[in-house]
């Protein structure tokens, strides 16, 4: 069983919005030591999931999040800044995620999460 699947058996009963929101908490809390800079990372009531990833070119701060657009979709985005800047970070990219379950909508930020760290 995988980690997902193991987490997804905790939230069945919810809502899929509410699936994923407890299904991104249970994973922010075990990646929150990999996060270096803390202090830059994107918030708000639609961000659902925040991980720091390696940038698109040197001196660059990257998060990879997972954003709610509306109930039941779902968007994946490159939130960045460059170190020496005094602005916050700043969505610079978008796409929204085709699928219907909490399950596959995590997988697919996963993928992307691992294509961007380079494995």
């Amino acid at each position: 069983m995988s980690i997902l699947d193991e987490l997804l058996l905790e939230v069945k009963d919810l809502f899929i919005d509410d699936q994923v929101r407890e299904m991104c908490n249970k994973i922010a809390e075990e990646e929150a030591s990999k996060i270096v800079h803390k202090d830059l990372i994107p918030a708000g009531p639609n961000i659902f999931l925040a991980l720091e990833c390696p940038g698109r070119s040197r001196g660059e701060i990257a998060f990879l999040v997972l954003e709610r657009e509306a109930m039941g979709k779902y968007l994946i985005s490159v939130w960045t800044k460059k170190e020496v800047s005094k602005r916050p970070v700043q969505r610079v990219s978008a796409n929204e995620v085709d699928a219907s379950t909490a399950k596959k909508i995590l997988l697919h930020f996963a993928e992307t999460y691992k294509l961007m760290v380079g494995k």
